[in-house]
């Protein structure tokens, strides 16, 4: 079947000694264009954020969401992580290779658990990557891309860098 990229995003591969990235992690700025490829027929695209769920970030995600079904013409979802990884989360990882999964990541400040070694963002930071190496694992499709600080301006920034529709 043909094949076409998903290139709703240019993205350069972390760089090394990224900070204990997962395989195939990828920062969110450069020039390199990396793509998924989509199957013409059956395949989906997966936005699975491990972001807060404002309103914001939905609307944004959505948007972006829609820009990729509408200019590939694929089904499309969104899901905020981890609170999927026990739904649609189980279709991306155990379905079918019909997948193309970006996961995005942002980096937290910590934030400490009362009594714990760890932080929450640690403990976000390690279900993200379990998650991401899960679906590599099951041979998924699946990029990383990190919204960095203020997801806000880099996700209306990849919005942006997808224009209107291929018709």
């Amino acid at each position: 079947a043909a094949r076409a990229g998903v290139d709703f995003v240019s993205i350069a591969p972390q760089q090394p000694g990224g900070g204990g990235a997962a395989p195939g992690a990828v920062a969110a700025a450069g020039p390199t264009p990396v793509g998924l490829q989509l199957q013409v027929t059956g395949d989906y695209f997966a936005i699975l954020a491990y972001l807060e769920m404002k309103p914001r970030h939905r609307d944004l995600l959505q948007t972006l969401r829609h820009r990729v079904r509408d200019r590939k013409r694929v089904a499309t979802c969104l899901g905020f992580g981890p609170r999927f990884l026990h739904s649609t989360g189980q279709l991306h990882k155990g379905g079918p290779a019909k997948c193309a999964c970006v996961q995005i990541v942002l980096n937290e400040d910590p934030l400490p658990i009362p009594g714990e070694k760890i932080g929450f963002e640690q403990l976000t930071a390690a279900q993200a990557t379990g998650d991401f190496l899960a679906l590599k694992d099951s041979g998924k499709r699946a990029i990383r891309a990190a919204a960095g600080r203020s997801p806000v301006s880099t996700i209306r920034d990849w919005v942006k860098r997808l224009r209107s529709p291929r018709r």
